[in-house]
Protein backbone atom coordinates (compact mmCIF):
# COMPACT_ATOMS: atom_id res chain seq x y z
CA UNK A 1 0.00 0.00 0.00
CA UNK A 2 1.10 3.85 -0.80
CA UNK A 3 1.49 6.12 2.01
CA UNK A 4 1.06 9.68 2.55
CA UNK A 5 2.84 11.17 5.18
CA UNK A 6 0.73 14.00 6.70
CA UNK A 7 1.93 17.34 8.53
CA UNK A 8 -0.61 19.58 10.61
CA UNK A 9 0.23 22.59 12.00
CA UNK A 10 -0.10 24.82 15.11
CA UNK A 11 -3.17 26.55 13.74
CA UNK A 12 -4.83 22.72 13.29
CA UNK A 13 -3.79 21.77 17.15
CA UNK A 14 -4.53 24.93 19.24
CA UNK A 15 -7.64 23.15 20.84
CA UNK A 16 -9.15 20.27 21.78
CA UNK A 17 -11.86 20.97 18.77
CA UNK A 18 -9.18 21.59 16.38
CA UNK A 19 -7.79 18.21 17.23
CA UNK A 20 -10.34 16.27 16.83
CA UNK A 21 -11.05 17.61 13.07
CA UNK A 22 -7.32 16.40 12.70
CA UNK A 23 -8.17 13.11 13.93
CA UNK A 24 -10.85 13.16 11.30
CA UNK A 25 -9.00 13.51 8.63
CA UNK A 26 -6.27 10.79 9.69
CA UNK A 27 -9.25 8.84 9.90
CA UNK A 28 -10.91 9.38 6.42
CA UNK A 29 -8.26 8.13 4.43
CA UNK A 30 -6.03 4.41 5.43
CA UNK A 31 -3.15 5.96 3.54
CA UNK A 32 -2.60 8.66 5.95
CA UNK A 33 -0.34 6.78 7.81
CA UNK A 34 2.97 9.00 9.01
CA UNK A 35 2.03 12.21 10.79
CA UNK A 36 4.05 14.83 11.65
CA UNK A 37 3.03 17.31 14.16
CA UNK A 38 3.62 21.12 15.34
CA UNK A 39 3.52 22.86 18.53
CA UNK A 40 -0.59 24.07 19.35
CA UNK A 41 -0.60 27.70 17.71
CA UNK A 42 -2.78 30.66 18.86
CA UNK A 43 -6.10 30.22 20.21
CA UNK A 44 -8.97 32.13 21.39
CA UNK A 45 -7.97 32.03 24.92
CA UNK A 46 -4.39 32.39 24.52
CA UNK A 47 -2.48 35.39 22.90
CA UNK A 48 0.59 33.79 22.33
CA UNK A 49 1.83 30.21 20.35
CA UNK A 50 3.65 27.90 22.24
CA UNK A 51 6.60 27.89 20.64
CA UNK A 52 6.78 31.89 21.38
CA UNK A 53 6.51 31.00 25.05
CA UNK A 54 8.96 28.04 25.21
CA UNK A 55 11.62 30.89 23.23
CA UNK A 56 10.61 33.08 26.80
CA UNK A 57 11.46 30.45 28.89
CA UNK A 58 14.87 29.78 27.15
CA UNK A 59 15.53 34.14 27.39
CA UNK A 60 14.03 34.31 30.48
CA UNK A 61 11.27 36.30 29.73
CA UNK A 62 13.26 38.25 26.93
CA UNK A 63 12.21 36.87 23.67
CA UNK A 64 9.91 39.24 20.80
CA UNK A 65 7.83 38.78 19.05
CA UNK A 66 7.32 40.42 16.03
CA UNK A 67 9.82 43.22 17.42
CA UNK A 68 7.87 43.58 20.84
CA UNK A 69 9.15 42.21 24.36
CA UNK A 70 6.41 39.62 25.34
CA UNK A 71 4.11 40.79 28.48
CA UNK A 72 5.21 37.40 30.40
CA UNK A 73 8.29 36.40 32.52
CA UNK A 74 9.75 33.26 32.26
CA UNK A 75 7.64 31.68 35.40
CA UNK A 76 4.60 32.95 33.30
CA UNK A 77 5.06 31.82 29.87
CA UNK A 78 6.06 28.34 31.85
CA UNK A 79 2.30 27.96 34.06
CA UNK A 80 1.04 29.31 30.14
CA UNK A 81 2.10 26.42 28.75
CA UNK A 82 1.19 23.70 31.32
CA UNK A 83 -2.24 25.98 31.17
CA UNK A 84 -2.51 25.75 27.39
CA UNK A 85 -1.98 21.70 27.10
CA UNK A 86 -4.12 21.22 30.64
CA UNK A 87 -6.97 22.84 28.80
CA UNK A 88 -6.98 20.90 25.56
CA UNK A 89 -6.29 17.59 27.26
CA UNK A 90 -9.31 18.27 29.69
CA UNK A 91 -11.49 19.33 26.64
CA UNK A 92 -10.45 16.28 25.06
CA UNK A 93 -12.10 13.98 27.96
CA UNK A 94 -8.36 12.74 28.83
CA UNK A 95 -8.97 11.84 32.62
CA UNK A 96 -6.47 12.76 35.23
CA UNK A 97 -4.41 10.09 35.02
CA UNK A 98 -4.19 10.54 31.77
CA UNK A 99 -2.99 14.24 31.71
CA UNK A 100 -0.40 13.76 34.49
CA UNK A 101 3.07 12.20 32.27
CA UNK A 102 1.95 15.43 29.89
CA UNK A 103 2.16 17.79 32.63
CA UNK A 104 5.04 15.79 35.12
CA UNK A 105 7.44 16.02 31.77
CA UNK A 106 6.67 19.95 31.49
CA UNK A 107 7.35 20.58 34.77
CA UNK A 108 10.72 18.85 34.61
CA UNK A 109 11.87 20.00 31.86
CA UNK A 110 11.39 23.33 33.06
CA UNK A 111 13.31 22.78 35.73
CA UNK A 112 16.36 21.53 33.59
CA UNK A 113 19.45 24.04 33.83
CA UNK A 114 22.31 24.48 30.50
CA UNK A 115 25.24 26.02 30.54
CA UNK A 116 25.22 26.78 26.81
CA UNK A 117 22.67 29.06 26.07
CA UNK A 118 21.99 28.25 22.24
CA UNK A 119 21.67 24.22 23.78
CA UNK A 120 19.39 25.44 26.47
CA UNK A 121 16.75 27.37 23.17
CA UNK A 122 16.93 24.31 21.36
CA UNK A 123 16.03 22.09 23.98
CA UNK A 124 13.09 24.56 25.44
CA UNK A 125 11.68 24.78 21.77
CA UNK A 126 11.97 21.71 20.82
CA UNK A 127 9.39 20.90 23.67
CA UNK A 128 6.32 22.28 21.86
CA UNK A 129 6.25 19.92 18.96
CA UNK A 130 7.51 17.10 21.24
CA UNK A 131 4.56 17.24 23.88
CA UNK A 132 2.39 17.71 21.03
CA UNK A 133 3.32 14.41 19.27
CA UNK A 134 2.54 12.64 22.87
CA UNK A 135 -0.62 14.32 23.05
CA UNK A 136 -2.08 13.47 19.62
CA UNK A 137 -0.20 9.56 20.25
CA UNK A 138 -2.84 9.72 23.35
CA UNK A 139 -5.60 10.68 21.98
CA UNK A 140 -5.68 8.71 18.68
CA UNK A 141 -5.65 5.47 21.28
CA UNK A 142 -8.00 7.07 23.21
CA UNK A 143 -10.40 7.61 20.27
CA UNK A 144 -9.84 3.94 19.38
CA UNK A 145 -7.17 4.25 16.68
CA UNK A 146 -4.14 2.23 17.25
CA UNK A 147 -1.40 4.40 16.80
CA UNK A 148 2.39 4.73 17.50
CA UNK A 149 4.90 7.10 18.89
CA UNK A 150 8.31 7.89 17.39
CA UNK A 151 10.40 10.30 18.99
CA UNK A 152 13.51 11.31 17.58
CA UNK A 153 15.24 10.38 20.33
CA UNK A 154 13.99 6.65 19.43
CA UNK A 155 13.83 6.28 16.05
CA UNK A 156 16.90 7.96 14.69
CA UNK A 157 16.09 10.93 13.47
CA UNK A 158 19.64 12.67 13.62
CA UNK A 159 20.50 16.36 12.46
CA UNK A 160 23.86 18.17 12.04
CA UNK A 161 25.02 21.67 12.06
CA UNK A 162 24.46 24.17 15.06
CA UNK A 163 21.77 23.17 17.54
CA UNK A 164 19.34 26.31 16.54
CA UNK A 165 19.95 25.69 13.00
CA UNK A 166 20.28 22.13 12.02
CA UNK A 167 19.56 20.37 9.53
CA UNK A 168 19.00 16.48 8.57
CA UNK A 169 21.74 14.15 8.53
CA UNK A 170 20.43 12.41 5.19
CA UNK A 171 22.62 9.17 5.88
CA UNK A 172 20.05 8.25 8.83
CA UNK A 173 17.26 7.72 6.07
CA UNK A 174 17.26 3.99 5.90
CA UNK A 175 17.82 3.65 9.79
CA UNK A 176 14.56 5.84 10.26
CA UNK A 177 13.24 3.79 7.55
CA UNK A 178 14.10 0.61 9.18
CA UNK A 179 12.36 2.17 12.64
CA UNK A 180 9.39 3.37 11.72
CA UNK A 181 8.45 0.44 9.57
CA UNK A 182 8.37 -1.78 12.50
CA UNK A 183 6.03 0.10 14.37
CA UNK A 184 2.30 -0.88 14.17
CA UNK A 185 -0.69 1.62 13.27
CA UNK A 186 -0.42 5.10 12.57
CA UNK A 187 2.90 6.32 13.15
CA UNK A 188 3.00 10.03 15.02
CA UNK A 189 6.15 11.86 15.10
CA UNK A 190 7.07 15.50 16.25
CA UNK A 191 8.03 18.01 13.49
CA UNK A 192 10.98 20.80 14.39
CA UNK A 193 13.25 18.93 16.15
CA UNK A 194 15.61 15.79 16.18
CA UNK A 195 18.98 15.01 17.62
CA UNK A 196 22.85 15.65 16.82
CA UNK A 197 25.06 12.64 16.95
CA UNK A 198 26.16 13.16 20.24
CA UNK A 199 22.46 13.03 21.20
CA UNK A 200 22.14 17.28 21.68
CA UNK A 201 18.48 18.20 20.98
CA UNK A 202 18.44 20.36 17.95
CA UNK A 203 16.05 22.27 15.93
CA UNK A 204 15.36 22.71 12.52
CA UNK A 205 15.31 26.69 10.85
CA UNK A 206 11.95 28.53 10.08
CA UNK A 207 9.02 26.08 9.23
CA UNK A 208 11.02 22.85 10.78
CA UNK A 209 8.15 21.07 11.05
CA UNK A 210 7.86 21.05 7.27
CA UNK A 211 11.54 20.34 6.76
CA UNK A 212 10.49 17.11 9.40
CA UNK A 213 7.54 16.13 6.88
CA UNK A 214 9.56 15.78 3.86
CA UNK A 215 12.54 13.90 4.92
CA UNK A 216 10.19 11.37 6.82
CA UNK A 217 9.10 10.90 3.08
CA UNK A 218 11.87 10.95 1.66
CA UNK A 219 12.99 7.91 4.07
CA UNK A 220 10.42 6.04 4.13
CA UNK A 221 9.86 7.07 0.01
CA UNK A 222 6.09 8.07 0.37
CA UNK A 223 3.84 8.19 -2.29
CA UNK A 224 2.88 11.88 -1.35
CA UNK A 225 3.25 14.76 1.45
CA UNK A 226 0.17 16.36 2.90
CA UNK A 227 0.70 19.37 4.83
CA UNK A 228 -2.79 20.92 6.38
CA UNK A 229 -2.81 24.23 7.36
CA UNK A 230 -5.16 27.22 7.53
CA UNK A 231 -5.38 28.06 3.91
CA UNK A 232 -6.63 26.08 0.51
CA UNK A 233 -3.38 25.73 -1.11
CA UNK A 234 -0.22 28.49 -2.41
CA UNK A 235 -1.50 31.74 -3.42
CA UNK A 236 0.27 33.68 -6.99
CA UNK A 237 0.66 36.35 -4.44
CA UNK A 238 0.32 36.94 -0.69
CA UNK A 239 -2.99 37.83 0.64
CA UNK A 240 -2.18 39.87 3.13
CA UNK A 241 -0.40 42.20 0.38
CA UNK A 242 -2.97 41.02 -2.63
CA UNK A 243 -6.35 39.97 -0.97
CA UNK A 244 -7.72 38.94 -4.29
CA UNK A 245 -4.71 37.13 -5.40
CA UNK A 246 -6.15 33.48 -7.39
CA UNK A 247 -4.77 29.97 -5.97
CA UNK A 248 -2.10 27.71 -7.51
CA UNK A 249 -3.27 24.77 -8.66
CA UNK A 250 -0.38 22.48 -9.66
CA UNK A 251 3.45 24.27 -9.18
CA UNK A 252 6.89 22.38 -9.50
CA UNK A 253 9.48 22.46 -7.25
CA UNK A 254 11.80 24.58 -8.90
CA UNK A 255 9.37 27.28 -9.30
CA UNK A 256 7.80 27.10 -5.76
CA UNK A 257 11.62 26.95 -3.95
CA UNK A 258 12.43 30.42 -5.75
CA UNK A 259 9.10 31.86 -4.55
CA UNK A 260 9.29 29.98 -1.17
CA UNK A 261 12.77 31.78 -0.66
CA UNK A 262 11.39 34.92 0.14
CA UNK A 263 7.88 34.41 1.08
CA UNK A 264 5.35 31.01 0.63
CA UNK A 265 3.30 28.56 2.28
CA UNK A 266 5.99 26.00 1.55
CA UNK A 267 9.67 26.50 2.75
CA UNK A 268 12.05 26.40 0.15
CA UNK A 269 14.42 24.40 2.73
CA UNK A 270 11.90 21.58 2.75
CA UNK A 271 11.64 20.39 -1.15
CA UNK A 272 15.13 19.01 -1.57
CA UNK A 273 14.06 15.50 0.43
CA UNK A 274 11.46 14.86 -1.77
CA UNK A 275 13.23 15.73 -5.35
CA UNK A 276 14.91 12.40 -5.65
CA UNK A 277 11.59 10.31 -5.29
CA UNK A 278 9.11 12.73 -7.17
CA UNK A 279 7.50 12.39 -4.21
CA UNK A 280 4.28 15.08 -4.61
CA UNK A 281 3.50 17.71 -2.15
CA UNK A 282 -0.20 18.90 -1.66
CA UNK A 283 -0.77 21.75 0.62
CA UNK A 284 -4.66 21.61 1.66
CA UNK A 285 -6.97 23.36 4.16
CA UNK A 286 -7.57 21.77 7.61
CA UNK A 287 -10.90 22.99 7.06
CA UNK A 288 -11.71 21.62 3.47
CA UNK A 289 -9.23 18.50 4.00
CA UNK A 290 -11.17 16.91 0.42
CA UNK A 291 -10.50 20.45 -1.68
CA UNK A 292 -7.92 20.14 -4.47
CA UNK A 293 -4.99 22.40 -2.93
CA UNK A 294 -2.04 23.27 -4.55
CA UNK A 295 -0.28 20.18 -5.86
CA UNK A 296 4.25 20.67 -5.89
CA UNK A 297 5.59 18.27 -7.83
CA UNK A 298 8.54 17.84 -10.28
CA UNK A 299 6.79 18.00 -13.47
CA UNK A 300 4.02 19.57 -15.16
CA UNK A 301 2.18 21.04 -18.58
CA UNK A 302 2.83 24.60 -18.56
CA UNK A 303 -0.39 26.25 -20.30
CA UNK A 304 0.91 28.29 -23.59
CA UNK A 305 -0.48 31.55 -22.21
CA UNK A 306 1.34 31.30 -18.89
CA UNK A 307 4.38 33.65 -18.36
CA UNK A 308 4.85 33.46 -14.57
CA UNK A 309 3.89 31.02 -11.61
CA UNK A 310 3.76 34.04 -8.89
CA UNK A 311 5.28 36.71 -7.71
CA UNK A 312 6.67 37.74 -3.74
CA UNK A 313 8.44 39.32 -1.75
CA UNK A 314 10.91 39.96 1.79
CA UNK A 315 12.04 42.87 3.63
CA UNK A 316 14.75 43.92 5.57
CA UNK A 317 17.54 43.43 3.63
CA UNK A 318 21.06 45.17 3.32
CA UNK A 319 23.29 45.90 0.59
CA UNK A 320 27.09 46.72 0.99
CA UNK A 321 28.53 48.64 -2.23
CA UNK A 322 32.39 48.24 -2.62
CA UNK A 323 33.47 50.56 -5.51
CA UNK A 324 37.15 51.31 -6.59
CA UNK A 325 38.94 51.46 -10.22
CA UNK A 326 39.74 49.02 -12.00
CA UNK A 327 38.23 46.71 -9.17
CA UNK A 328 37.16 44.05 -11.80
CA UNK A 329 40.64 43.74 -12.86
CA UNK A 330 41.92 42.54 -9.18
CA UNK A 331 41.90 38.77 -9.64
CA UNK A 332 40.05 36.73 -6.97
CA UNK A 333 38.95 40.08 -4.87
CA UNK A 334 35.20 38.50 -5.21
CA UNK A 335 36.33 35.43 -3.59
CA UNK A 336 38.14 37.04 -0.62
CA UNK A 337 34.66 39.47 -0.21
CA UNK A 338 32.91 36.27 -0.31
CA UNK A 339 35.13 34.71 2.67
CA UNK A 340 34.78 37.72 4.28
CA UNK A 341 31.17 37.89 4.91
CA UNK A 342 31.31 33.99 5.47
CA UNK A 343 34.17 34.08 8.03
CA UNK A 344 30.89 36.60 10.49
CA UNK A 345 28.53 33.92 9.32
CA UNK A 346 26.79 36.10 7.09
CA UNK A 347 25.21 34.33 4.69
CA UNK A 348 25.10 36.42 1.33
CA UNK A 349 21.88 36.15 -1.18
CA UNK A 350 23.24 37.93 -4.38
CA UNK A 351 26.33 39.59 -5.50
CA UNK A 352 25.63 42.19 -8.43
CA UNK A 353 28.67 43.51 -10.03
CA UNK A 354 29.86 46.24 -12.40
CA UNK A 355 33.58 47.30 -14.07
CA UNK A 356 34.62 49.61 -10.67
CA UNK A 357 31.54 48.34 -8.06
CA UNK A 358 30.84 44.97 -6.72
CA UNK A 359 27.13 44.84 -4.90
CA UNK A 360 26.83 42.22 -1.53
CA UNK A 361 22.97 41.78 -0.77
CA UNK A 362 22.31 39.76 2.64
CA UNK A 363 19.71 39.96 5.15
CA UNK A 364 19.88 42.47 7.87
CA UNK A 365 19.41 39.92 10.90
CA UNK A 366 22.78 38.97 9.94
CA UNK A 367 24.77 42.15 11.20
CA UNK A 368 22.08 43.24 14.24
CA UNK A 369 24.95 41.59 16.86
CA UNK A 370 26.81 45.43 18.38
CA UNK A 371 29.88 46.10 16.75
CA UNK A 372 29.70 43.28 13.40
CA UNK A 373 28.81 45.91 11.29
CA UNK A 374 32.11 47.72 11.83
CA UNK A 375 33.85 44.48 11.98
CA UNK A 376 32.66 43.64 8.58
CA UNK A 377 33.42 46.94 6.91
CA UNK A 378 36.92 46.86 8.27
CA UNK A 379 37.77 43.43 7.12
CA UNK A 380 36.41 44.45 3.58
CA UNK A 381 38.51 47.17 3.80
CA UNK A 382 41.52 45.53 4.41
CA UNK A 383 40.69 42.91 1.68
CA UNK A 384 40.04 45.75 -0.79
CA UNK A 385 42.25 48.34 0.07
CA UNK A 386 41.46 52.09 -1.16
CA UNK A 387 37.97 50.73 -1.86
CA UNK A 388 34.97 53.36 -1.24
CA UNK A 389 32.57 50.85 1.23
CA UNK A 390 29.23 51.85 2.01
CA UNK A 391 26.07 50.34 2.99
CA UNK A 392 22.81 50.89 2.45
CA UNK A 393 19.88 49.56 4.78
CA UNK A 394 15.75 49.59 4.25
CA UNK A 395 16.08 47.35 1.34
CA UNK A 396 13.02 44.60 0.04
CA UNK A 397 13.54 41.75 -2.77
CA UNK A 398 10.64 40.99 -4.68
CA UNK A 399 10.90 37.63 -7.11
CA UNK A 400 9.03 37.02 -10.10
CA UNK A 401 8.94 33.09 -11.02
CA UNK A 402 7.72 30.41 -13.43
CA UNK A 403 8.71 28.21 -16.23
CA UNK A 404 6.22 30.25 -18.30
CA UNK A 405 8.70 32.64 -18.90
CA UNK A 406 10.76 30.98 -20.66
CA UNK A 407 8.42 30.56 -23.61
CA UNK A 408 7.63 34.91 -23.59
CA UNK A 409 10.20 37.25 -24.22
CA UNK A 410 8.19 40.25 -22.29
CA UNK A 411 7.91 38.76 -18.88
CA UNK A 412 10.92 40.68 -17.91
CA UNK A 413 9.94 44.13 -19.48
CA UNK A 414 6.63 43.88 -18.28
CA UNK A 415 7.40 43.61 -14.74
CA UNK A 416 9.60 46.74 -14.93
CA UNK A 417 7.11 48.55 -17.10
CA UNK A 418 4.09 47.72 -14.36
CA UNK A 419 6.69 49.07 -11.43
CA UNK A 420 7.29 52.37 -13.96
CA UNK A 421 3.73 52.99 -13.92
CA UNK A 422 3.82 53.37 -10.20
CA UNK A 423 6.61 54.97 -9.46
CA UNK A 424 8.65 52.00 -8.37
CA UNK A 425 12.41 52.36 -9.06
CA UNK A 426 14.35 49.22 -9.27
CA UNK A 427 17.64 49.21 -7.16
CA UNK A 428 18.75 45.95 -8.09
CA UNK A 429 18.05 42.87 -10.61
CA UNK A 430 19.03 40.00 -10.61
CA UNK A 431 18.43 37.40 -13.79
CA UNK A 432 20.29 33.67 -13.52
CA UNK A 433 20.72 31.94 -16.39
CA UNK A 434 18.03 28.88 -15.59
CA UNK A 435 14.82 31.53 -16.99
CA UNK A 436 12.36 30.63 -14.36
CA UNK A 437 12.89 33.30 -12.01
CA UNK A 438 14.54 36.97 -11.47
CA UNK A 439 15.16 38.93 -8.14
CA UNK A 440 14.31 42.80 -8.04
CA UNK A 441 15.54 45.08 -5.41
CA UNK A 442 13.43 48.05 -3.70
CA UNK A 443 13.10 50.25 -1.29
CA UNK A 444 11.74 48.52 1.32
CA UNK A 445 8.44 50.67 1.71
CA UNK A 446 7.85 50.20 -1.90
CA UNK A 447 8.00 46.30 -1.72
CA UNK A 448 3.96 45.45 -0.99
CA UNK A 449 3.09 48.02 -3.61
CA UNK A 450 5.52 46.20 -6.08
CA UNK A 451 3.83 43.02 -5.89
CA UNK A 452 0.49 44.36 -6.20
CA UNK A 453 1.74 45.70 -9.67
CA UNK A 454 3.19 42.44 -11.00
CA UNK A 455 0.80 40.56 -10.25
CA UNK A 456 -1.98 42.91 -11.63
CA UNK A 457 0.15 42.93 -14.70
CA UNK A 458 -0.26 39.23 -15.05
CA UNK A 459 -3.10 38.01 -13.45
Amino acid sequence: MSYSVCKFGGSSLASAELFEETRRIIDSDKSRKYIVVSAPGKSKEYKYKVTDLLFNVARDGNHKVDGIKMELNRGESAAEIISIYTKIMTDMGLTPEMREPIIDGLKKDFSKTFSDQDKKEAYFASRGEHYSARLMHLYLNHKGMKASLALPEDCGLLLTGHPTNAAFDVSCADYVKAKLSALPGIIVVPGYYALLKDGTVAVLPRSGSDISQTFVAHAVNASRCENFTDVDGIARANPKIVPEASQIKEICFDETRELAHLDSKVPAAALPHLIPHRIPFYVKSTKNPNGDGTIVCSDRMVPAEERIAGVSSKKKYAVINISRLLLNEDLGVDAEISRTFSDLGILIEHIPSGIDTLSVVFEKKYIEKPGLLNELERRLQEKVPGADIIMKEEMAQVVVAGRGMRNHHDVASRTLSALAKEKIKPLMLNMGASDISFFIAVHENSADEAVRAIYKEFF
